[in-house]
């Protein structure tokens, strides 16, 4: 990112020291070889911001994401978008995490993954703790391994990291992004 900028402010100087100091046909060759590498470091600069939050973990690698705490505000929440586009088996752990919540359209259409008592509840009635479910509790841990867009409330009064890990056999590629409301 800083390497990014740092090239577009050179060919912003270059091109005023050019503008100024050359003449004719060498002048117009080397404006448009800046334009050229304008165009390039702009489109390195969209390549890089359209894929961020993009991952590709190989079998066993794991991503750390923190989250950030906004207590100073009175009504915060921080969720996890999480779209597993491969349908890989990824393993989610917090530092603190006694639970786990994936929003639903509606807050009745949530889903309460309890850790301590690896229990699943869905509009007050249990649902089985099963792996042939597409999200379930393993241990202390939440196992996503299904395609598809997931958001969890990861809200938190201090700061603390998620570590999502490749469970497949297989290259797993996903989006994750924490967003701060």
């Amino acid at each position: 990112m800083i390497s990014l900028l740092l090239l577009f402010l050179i060919l912003l100087i270059l091109t005023f020291v050019t503008s100024f100091l050359m003449r004719g046909q060498k002048k117009r060759y080397l404006l448009l070889i800046l334009f050229l590498l304008y165009s390039v470091s702009i489109f390195s600069f969209v390549i890089w911001v359209k894929n961020l939050g993009v991952y590709t973990l190989r079998p066993g690698e794991s991503i750390k994401i923190e989250v950030k705490s906004l207590s100073h505000q009175t009504e915060y929440s921080s969720e996890l978008i999480l779209d597993n586009l491969s349908g890989g088996k990824l393993e989610l752990t917090g530092d603190d995490s006694r639970y786990w919540v994936e929003l639903g359209r509606f807050l009745e259409d949530s889903i309460y993954y309890d850790i301590e008592e690896q229990t699943i509840e869905n509009s007050d009635k249990k649902v089985p703790n099963s792996p042939s479910r597409d999200v379930y509790l393993k241990g202390p841990k939440l196992i996503v391994q299904a395609k598809g867009k997931r958001v969890f409330s990861v809200t938190s009064a201090k700061k603390y990291h998620l570590i999502i890990k490749n469970l497949s056999d297989k290259p797993a590629h996903f989006e994750a992004r924490v967003v701060n409301r």
